[in-house]
């Protein structure tokens, strides 16, 4: 009998048949075992039902596909399902690279105050293009990660199942930022370990929910003002949690003048480290002077 742990994946899924079957063949071919996969499909209309059924005959690949309130559903049927002592959620879209899954069940056994694990990753187009190659995600601390300072690819984690027992599942109120939620819902009560080395591919197209900016910084700012423990965690790492949402304001927001300058000053203001890039966008962090600069400019083009 083996004594690795069963490894659980679950691939929340909604028309993405050009890719899906590219993301289970990632996790078959990988080296270890046991493992199962549990695909929770929406409901698709494309083809991805017909790539699903090509794996009906591997004891690994279960899936359903039904109606649901979105991935923080998905994800949360696939978790309930899976029996796994190791779990990860990965994007229909995405892909691991090989012995990532080795990788990070070997870091997860090695230190059992270890709740999270996660790695390099490379983007790319709907082509297979490269477009972004991660040689090192700079890892620091949960202040870090409040403040945006770093990042942990869904596509690259991997987490115990004693962290659902925890802190429970995602958050479904939070429909476009449940990763980054769990990750920091996992920080405050687990270790969490960043490892060396490629785990994943994330894949670039057009119908990608992180298009969705304005709706990426509501559930940002309402997952920080609704979180228990930000609220009661020290000062610095609060100050951290409201110098993120000023970043992913500027890294989603809608570019207006205002606002751009109001978040470049906030940001500064809780977090410090960042008045070097205040200084560098300077012309930005004056409140009014790009509006003024285009009315003047209009203003010369008129008069001549």
């Amino acid at each position: 009998m083996s004594t690795s742990p069963l490894v659980t994946i679950v691939i929340p899924s909604f028309n993405q048949g050009a890719y899906i079957g590219q993301c289970i063949e990632s996790i078959l071919s990988q080296d270890h075992r046991p493992l199962e996969i549990w695909v929770i499909d929406g409901g698709s209309t494309d083809q991805t039902i017909s790539v699903l059924k090509q794996f009906d005959r591997c004891d690994e690949v279960h899936w359903v596909s039904e109606p649901d309130e979105g991935p923080a559903d998905a994800v949360n049927k696939g978790l309930q399902r899976g029996k796994g002592e190791i779990l990860a959620i990965q994007s229909s879209d995405d892909a691991y690279a090989p012995g990532a899954i080795s990788t990070a069940v070997a870091a997860l056994r090695s230190d059992q105050k270890l709740g999270l694990v996660y790695g390099d990753i490379k983007k790319v187009d709907q082509f297979d293009n490269v477009v972004y190659q991660s040689s090192e995600i700079p890892h620091g601390n949960l202040d870090d990660l409040l403040a945006k300072r770093m990042w942990i690819p869904q596509a690259s984690a991997f987490f115990r199942a004693s962290v659902v027992d925890r802190i429970g599942y995602w958050n479904p109120e939070l429909p476009y930022t449940p990763d980054i939620d769990y990750w920091i819902r996992i920080w405050f009560e687990f270790d969490v370990k960043k490892m060396d080395g490629l785990f994943a591919t994330i894949r670039m197209h057009e119908d990608q929910r992180d298009r969705q900016a304005a709706k990426i910084v509501r559930d940002w700012n309402r997952m920080i003002a609704a979180s228990p423990s930000i609220r009661s965690a020290s000062f610095s790492t609060r100050r951290a949690a409201w110098a993120g949402c000023h970043r992913n304001a500027l890294q989603y927001g809608n570019g207006n003048d205002w606002s751009v300058s109001y978040h470049l000053l906030m940001q500064s203001i809780y977090s410090p480290s960042n008045v070097p890039r205040l200084f560098a966008n300077w012309r930005q962090a004056i409140p009014g002077f790009i509006p003024c600069y285009k009315l003047l400019s209009r203003m010369r083009s008129n008069e001549t």
